[in-house]
């Protein structure tokens, strides 16, 4: 069963907003602007037992006419697998005969060995040859500016998947932080989707500090006119919610298993204070004891 750093990534790139064209473009795969890529028919989002779906597929179609031009296979890759010698080639091959357009598979991985091998493993292949791209985190830029962060939000996140325990990653991190948190403030899926894979990336250490130093939840103010109109109280509502689920993905990351009564308080809470002084308990705590009951 893949796991839930598997499956985000898969989100990330099949759903995250921009970030496949972003992604291709860093070696050197241009997408046309008036092309628009969409989630294709083949993708698996949730895993399951057939091993013969891939991770993801996007296609590339003409935003008026809908046609499809090119196609991506989309794989998440976190460890060597031999027989993706044989599965790989499977997907690309299908996908072709299926959608009838050039199809290219694109392996993601979080490792720079995973990288070396999944290239080695598909210039060995003889059996049979088919377009192929793999991304590591030599491939990834460190380099953003804060507007790109902004513009496309899950590009800083997968910088932070690439260099998230490295010496960029408290750069890094505070830019992906500050692109993500308004979509949380919101109740955005994306957003906590976002928030969950730094989570997963982020030194403990470096998120700690993001937390206390740039990200003061109870200081935060909305800059988008458009919240700058929305009513306080609804304002405070979203934001109330986006920390109670920030909170319970936090536990889960750190394996931390609340009680049922615990559950029922985080989601009850509608107090900042409270669920701020939690996350901030939840961040070194080793069991939910620690948490709320001091």
């Amino acid at each position: 069963m893949p796991s839930a750093k598997h499956q985000s990534l898969i989100r990330l790139l099949t759903e995250g907003r921009g970030v496949l064209r972003e992604v291709l473009a860093f070696v050197g795969v241009d997408v046309p602007g008036d092309l628009e890529l969409r989630p294709g028919p083949d993708a698996v989002r949730e895993g399951g037992p057939n091993d013969d779906f891939p991770d993801g597929m996007m296609v590339a179609q003409g935003t008026t006419d809908r046609k499809t031009l090119e196609a991506f296979v989309v794989e998440v890759q976190l460890s060597e697998n031999p027989r993706k010698r044989f599965t790989w080639p499977l997907y690309v091959v299908v996908s072709r005969n299926r959608l009838r357009c050039p199809t290219t598979l694109v392996v993601l991985t979080d490792s720079d060995e995973v990288a070396r091998w999944a290239t080695r493993l598909l210039e060995s292949n003889g059996d049979v040859s088919i377009r192929a791209i793999v991304i590591g985190p030599r491939q990834i830029p460190h380099t953003l500016s804060m507007e790109q962060a902004r513009e496309v939000p899950a590009l800083a996140v997968l910088a932070v998947v690439a260099h998230g325990r490295g010496p960029k990653a408290r750069r890094l991190g505070s830019m992906a932080w500050s692109a993500v948190r308004p979509l949380v403030d919101r109740g955005d899926e994306l957003g906590m989707l976002y928030m969950d894979v730094l989570f997963a990336y982020l030194d403990p250490s470096v998120l700690e500090e993001i937390r206390e130093d740039d990200m003061k939840a109870l200081g935060y103010e909305p800059i988008s006119p458009y919240f700058k109109r929305r009513d306080a109280e609804m304002f405070a509502k979203g934001r109330t919610k986006g920390m109670a689920r920030m909170l319970e993905r936090l536990l889960e990351r750190q394996g931390l298993d609340p009680t049922e009564e615990q559950r029922h308080s985080i989601v009850a809470c509608n107090d900042p204070t409270t669920l701020q002084h939690w996350f901030d308990r939840a961040l070194g705590a080793t069991n939910t004891t620690e948490i709320f009951e001091a």
